[in-house]
């Protein structure tokens, strides 16, 4: 924990097949120390913009 708690960034991706007509969701996702966020978020052919 204290690692996670000291970082300056955290960077968290994945993608998981939930369902065969769903398709899979995947995401890339990154805050900084300051707040800041960048990344994107999909599910089956539909993409979120980016935060």
């Amino acid at each position: 924990m204290k690692a996670t708690t000291g970082a300056s960034s955290l960077t968290i991706k994945g993608d998981d097949v939930t369902d065969p007509e769903m398709g899979s969701i995947t995401l890339d996702l990154a805050v900084d120390s300051e707040g800041e966020c960048t990344g994107s978020l999909s599910i089956g052919a539909t993409r979120v913009p980016p935060i």
